[in-house]
């Protein structure tokens, strides 16, 4: 749920993880997206994505690589979707 994720990203805050704010940024992607909000997927899927690359995880990158295509699918962006 949402309030789930806004507390993993407070403790991902305090304790300065980007594993842990990685894991909130795309848990809200993927919760803005079964909700429809497809924009706002995107939004945080990216944000999750940088963090993802800085952790230089290809497991995590993956993951939202996939989750992206999904979204920009969903949008109409099928150039995007397939830069996925």
């Amino acid at each position: 749920s949402w309030a789930a994720y806004q507390a993993i990203l407070w403790l991902g805050n305090a304790t300065n993880q980007d594993r842990i704010r990685y894991s909130a940024f795309a848990g809200f992607g993927n919760v803005s997206g079964r909700r429809g909000a497809l924009r706002e997927s995107v939004e945080w899927s990216e944000r999750a994505l940088t963090l993802a690359r800085s952790l230089a995880d290809p497991r995590l990158i993956q993951q939202l690589g996939t989750n992206l295509g999904i979204a920009y699918r969903g949008l109409g962006d099928l150039d995007r979707a397939k830069a996925y």
